[in-house]
């Protein structure tokens, strides 16, 4: 069934992605812009997808926006909330300005968007909301204090309005994208960029049509019994550490591709000794089979019994024990 669709951000990157996918299967795509006439005009020309111009981060012009929209072309039943700035910059140099603006755009613009649309799809028993979140929402950012809080913002408040929305046949659905080859991405520079590309398992940036057919997948009625998720679609990149860019090359350690700093090391070992511990209490045979546990004997002929006593020894120890309570299965998790 075709729906009446508006993509904030419309008219570039993943957005333009993102409104020609919705477009593909059969719904009425109004993409919204904020800035640029005259791209957004040849972008109307190039796809036949009509365009509307507001501030999505202005609450009444928000609202003014979708109710034309509502009137000229028809209720809205399929929101996605694409529209998004960054404003970097470490916190001791961030100034209020990028801070609220960043805020003000990114999840505020969620809020408005939804606030204009929500009540009118809970009457008619229907709707899709989609949030377009972030791996830096999840893991964070060096140097993007203001867009990690907003994006990770957007993904608690998909959370809680999935929660109001579901008894009325409204699902709300976040996806956190990695790094994606749009003009965004491409503004990061080369050497930073080239690390980022490096840590992620696939060995290649996303691309902007990736996103669209998650969001689609998200808008269909095939996604009924999915709210209050976050699709991650980031080439397996946040399932691997991610690593602090301004730490000195003597303070890190392999890590399964990535980095971690020493602290972490003793950290994650501290936590796996107090469960094999705790274990080794409630099946004291299978934990006699536990290397952190158990004394090691070297041979010779002066045997002497050794413990590993500290995190230190373990960072190069070749197999970790995972703890559960039918048995301890070793995984090599250090190379």
């Amino acid at each position: 069934m075709a729906r009446v669709a508006i993509v904030t951000g419309g008219t570039r990157g993943i957005g333009t992605a993102i409104s020609l996918a919705l477009k593909d299967r059969g719904h009425t795509v109004v993409a919204n812009y904020a800035g640029n006439e005259e791209k957004a005009q040849a972008f109307t020309q190039e796809t036949g997808i009509s365009v509307c111009k507001w501030d999505v981060g202005d609450h009444q012009a928000t609202l003014d926006g979708c109710a034309r929209i509502a009137e000229d072309v028809g209720p809205i039943d399929i929101v996605v909330n694409n529209a998004g700035i960054t404003r970097d910059g470490v916190l001791h140099k961030m100034s209020f300005e990028d801070w609220n603006e960043v805020m003000r755009i990114n999840l505020g613009g969620c809020f408005n968007t939804a606030k204009a649309c929500f009540p009118g799809m809970r009457e008619r028993g229907w709707g899709r909301i989609v949030n377009i979140g972030s791996i830096n929402g999840q893991a964070g950012q060096y140097g993007q204090v203001n867009y990690a809080a907003a994006k990770s913002g957007i993904h608690g408040f998909t959370k809680a309005l999935a929660q109001e929305g579901a008894k009325y046949g409204v699902t709300v659905n976040a996806i956190a994208p990695g790094y994606i080859d749009t003009d965004m991405v491409a503004a990061v520079p080369a050497p930073v960029l080239e690390k980022i590309v490096a840590r992620i398992p696939v060995g290649r940036l996303g691309h902007a049509y990736e996103i669209a057919r998650g969001v689609a997948f998200l808008c269909s009625e095939n996604a009924a019994f999915m709210t209050g998720s976050t699709m991650s679609i980031n080439g397996g990149q946040h399932m691997c550490p991610t690593p602090s860019l301004d730490l000195p090359p003597a303070s890190r350690l392999r890590w399964w591709g990535g980095f971690m700093p020493r602290s972490a090391y003793l950290h994650i070992f501290k936590e796996i000794l107090s469960l094999a511990r705790s274990m080794a209490a409630v099946f004291p045979r299978r934990a006699a089979r536990c290397p952190i546990l158990r004394p090691r004997r070297k041979r010779g002929k002066q045997a002497r019994t050794t413990v590993m006593p500290t995190c230190h020894n373990a960072l190069y120890w070749h197999h970790i024990y995972v703890f559960s309570p039918a048995n301890f299965l070793p995984t090599s998790m250090w190379n």
